[in-house]
């Protein structure tokens, strides 16, 4: 599993990972049946027990990922980064004590790797 291959978690983007190429679709949540399904691949509407576990896993998948968003939003703009590097280098501290560095150190220590494989990582959500 990889964080580029993450689906915000929900019930289209669960029936599209369970169906993938299906062509068509309309679900209504609430009566829990689809109004339209079309599928050139012959297979079957996902019922709603594999939408909600799908839609389950999405979540787990997307909560087991927030770090990496959180590290990506507070990284800001590449224009910034390369700023910090351009002084690091007329100052002569490209090092691991430079302006860089430091700042790319406390967004990882302030959003730190998950340490747990996924399938044993356990979040509040799992009940």
């Amino acid at each position: 599993m990889k964080y580029e291959d993450l689906n915000v978690p929900a019930v289209d983007s669960a029936i599209r990972a369970l169906r993938p190429g299906a062509e068509r679709w309309d679900y209504n949540h609430g009566a829990r049946e689809f109004t339209v399904w079309e599928d050139s691949q012959g297979r079957e509407r996902p019922t709603y027990d594999e939408i909600m576990d799908q839609l389950a896993l999405d979540a787990k998948k997307w909560m087991y990922y927030e770090y990496v968003r959180n590290r990506e939003s507070q990284y800001g703009d590449l224009k910034d980064q390369l700023e910090l590097l351009y002084k690091d280098i007329k100052a002569g501290t490209l090092d691991a004590t430079g302006q860089f560095a430091t700042f790319i150190d406390k967004v990882r220590s302030d959003n730190p790797a998950n340490t747990a494989d996924f399938d044993t990582w356990v979040w509040p959500g799992d009940g």
